[in-house]
């Protein structure tokens, strides 16, 4: 840091962030960030921003008016957050890296989601092309066992097998997001008539 006249951490992920962005430009990709970047003068000429944190609000607004930003309401969007559990989490350490490395993982946020309507959705490139699938389903109230640490829910998904079939076949990665409502037909008239992504449908 000394070296590149780096003094505070901001300016350290702003320099890191900066030098991935010539490797990304290279080969005709921008780059998203998240918008901790922002706080420091040194940062990609070119970037898109991934907005969450409301703290940097002004930051943003200030962005936004010559780039683009991805915006994840952290209100909606964040499942280990009050709004979407059923009382206070306890931040605890990660039991699989205590393990191996005692006190690395702080941070686990145990609790419980709490039950609501819910859309899970995500996407992959393919030749290119960005390919979205997005389904509805919902968290219930079942118990957890005792024995199960951070923030965990029970999620009922009509036909889930034949879904996981799908897209494990389609090239889809076992991990998703989740947001807060039924939403499936919004993003697909959003994904597919006004960005022309690719559209997979998990429901047939």
């Amino acid at each position: 840091m000394e070296e590149e006249h780096l003094l505070t951490s901001d300016d350290l992920q702003g320099y890191f962030s900066k030098r991935i962005s010539v490797i990304l430009k290279k080969y005709g990709k921008v780059p998203v960030c998240w918008d901790d970047t922002l706080i420091s003068e040194i940062r990609p000429d070119e970037m898109s921003v991934q907005y969450w944190n409301i703290q940097r609000a002004k930051l943003l607004k200030d962005f936004s008016d010559k780039g683009k930003f991805i915006y994840s309401d952290m209100f909606e969007l964040y499942l280990d957050y009050p709004h979407s559990m059923t009382a206070k989490g306890t931040v605890t350490e990660h039991k699989m890296f205590a393990k191996g490395d005692p006190g690395s993982g702080w941070g686990t946020n145990e609790g419980r989601i709490r039950p609501f309507p819910m859309t899970f959705a995500n996407c992959q490139t393919k030749d290119g092309k960005l390919v979205v699938y997005a389904s509805d389903a919902e968290f219930t109230d079942d118990r957890i066992e005792d024995g199960y640490f951070g923030c965990a829910g029970v999620a009922k998904i009509p036909d889930l097998q034949n879904k996981l079939i799908r897209l494990a076949r389609g090239g889809f990665k076992h991990h998703t997001s989740v947001g807060v409502g039924h939403q499936k037909e919004i993003l697909k008239e959003a994904f597919t008539t006004y960005l022309h992504y690719d559209w997979v449908d998990i429901d047939i």
